[in-house]
């Protein structure tokens, strides 16, 4: 083995993949060339090589383990050791409720489930009951006692937030440990199954008013459909109806007032049965990705919802901040741009909503306690609680103490308050509902083509005056470092 070849043997690392994928990775090159080295694990998962080159990873080919003069086998053995080398150095483990986090880089995350030392040494006495692990998407590998089933259920849990947040998921499947190696879990209780399906049988309709515009297929799933969408007055709704006749609308008013004629929607139905749905708008129909670039332009992002098929409750939802129902995602900035077509948990009557990334507008935010009315206010003020994470209880309440009562309707600011439907004026963010998701949900909301409340006290010795604008303005979704060669657009989510 000459040079190249031993330089080529000390970059490589391993990159998890699901099995049954023809075009994963961090490169997505074409079927019909493809000469990749895989590796099969046998539990619908396999392991190709990459090597770093600039600012993204290249997938090795057959003719690089030639040109090296190397084998299959020695590049594994190569790349487990540059991966060691790595985790010695970068690893962490963390503990969220009941489940351990593994984190690493960003990006090779799930690449540990390969370090069989790892798992049958160091992490063995986590889970005295024996280990079940999820790797739902390159960056995220967690794994809990198999023994506790509230662990386990907690896994479970982490998997469906990624498979609503629509990333590139590699498996929603657990996998326990198993005498040196890794198979699916499907025991007891834990097991779930997939759906007995009719290939031919319509999962889900898409009809505007009467009109049928496309149905998705059992043997789609999953999958992406693109469907264009005519809006020529006022009043027009969008129905979504599954295999068991349950309709779920959304009302066009908004958009067709706003001037927009065509939605050019994208629907995903994801491996679980949730859906997710998004849409470029456009006056011509024409040319779409190119129009939303264009000063004005705009897309709107559809509340997600779970077919029949899917395993998760609705009702789970009723209440949650918009990361628990698909509208936000970690790690992924929503343009501001992006708007949200919502549909109230209580009367079931649609309204959209604009969002601000409060952190980055140096913002804090409350609702009002009788109407969808924003505050914000500079999160620079004496008192002010935190954009993200646990605020104090004493601080808040000195806080609201100063607050002044809502211009629109006299009702008061308060952080606990939740975000009301503007048709029946029940909680839709349901803040004291769910306390949890106060902390966390660092994206405040106002009716679309409104503007929030903004409160300015006279600036004190200890306080910068804030500097945002009352309607915040849009921030762009910048790609991750050495994300996919293949960058995702800001209004696309998957």
């Amino acid at each position: 083995m000459g040079s190249a070849g031993a330089a080529l043997l000390s970059q490589a690392l391993p990159y998890i993949f699901p099995a049954q994928a023809n075009a994963s990775g961090p490169e997505r090159e074409p079927a019909a060339s493809d000469s990749r080295i895989v590796r099969e694990l046998g539990n619908g998962l396999a392991a190709l090589y990459v090597v770093e080159e600039g600012e993204r990873y290249r997938i090795l080919q057959s003719q690089d383990l030639q040109a090296a003069g190397s084998d299959a086998d020695q590049l594994h053995a190569a790349a487990m050791q540059n991966l060691a080398k790595r985790r010695d150095e970068q690893m962490q483990i963390k503990r969220h409720g009941e489940i351990f986090a593994v984190s690493l880089d960003g990006f090779f995350e799930a690449s540990l489930l390969l370090a069989d030392d790892l798992w049958d040494t160091t992490l063995a006495g986590y889970a005295p009951g024996g280990i079940v692990a999820a790797v739902p998407m390159r960056n995220l590998l967690a794994f809990a006692d198999k023994a506790s089933e509230s662990a386990v259920e907690e896994l479970r849990a982490v998997v469906d937030r990624v498979v609503r947040g629509g990333e590139e998921l590699i498996s929603t499947q657990l996998f326990h440990r198993e005498n040196g190696g890794w198979t699916p879990w499907v025991s007891g209780v834990h097991d779930r199954p997939e759906p007995a399906l009719s290939p031919d049988l319509p999962v889900v309709r898409i009809l505007l008013d009467e009109t049928e515009l496309r149905s998705i297929l059992a043997r789609e799933v999953p999958g992406e459909s693109d469907v264009l969408v005519q809006v020529s007055r006022p009043g027009q709704v969008l129905h979504f109806v599954n295999s068991e006749d349950g309709t779920r609308s959304y009302n066009l008013s908004s958009v067709y007032d706003e001037g927009w004629r065509f939605l050019h929607l994208g629907v995903r139905v994801n491996p679980d049965y949730s859906v997710q749905l998004e849409a470029l708008l456009t006056k011509d129909g024409r040319n779409a990705r190119e129009a939303v670039d264009e000063p004005g332009g705009k897309a709107v992002r559809l509340a997600p919802f779970f077919l029949p098929q899917c395993t998760r409750d609705p009702a789970e939802l009723g209440g949650r901040g918009l990361f628990d129902r698909g509208l936000h995602y970690a790690g992924l900035i929503t343009d501001g741009r992006v708007s949200l077509l919502c549909i109230c948990d209580h009367c079931g009557e649609t309204f959209r909503l604009q969002s601000f990334h409060a952190g980055f507008s140096d913002l804090v935010y409350m609702y009002c306690s009788q109407n969808p009315h924003t505050l914000v206010a500079s999160s620079f003020l004496e008192d002010a609680p935190p954009v993200l994470g646990e605020a104090n209880t004493e601080s808040v309440a000195r806080f609201e103490k100063r607050l002044p009562a809502c211009a629109e309707c006299g009702g008061e600011f308060r952080y606990f308050n939740p975000l009301r439907c503007p048709h029946c004026r029940e909680p839709y963010i349901d803040f004291p509902r769910h306390p949890e998701d106060r902390a966390r949900e660092y994206y405040g909301n106002y009716l679309y083509g409104g503007t929030p409340q903004r409160w300015e006290p006279a600036p004190r010795d200890e306080e910068r005056p804030s500097v945002a604008p009352a309607a915040p303005p849009p921030y762009r979704a910048e790609a991750e470092p050495r994300d996919d060669p293949v960058k995702r657009p800001w209004w696309k989510l998957w």
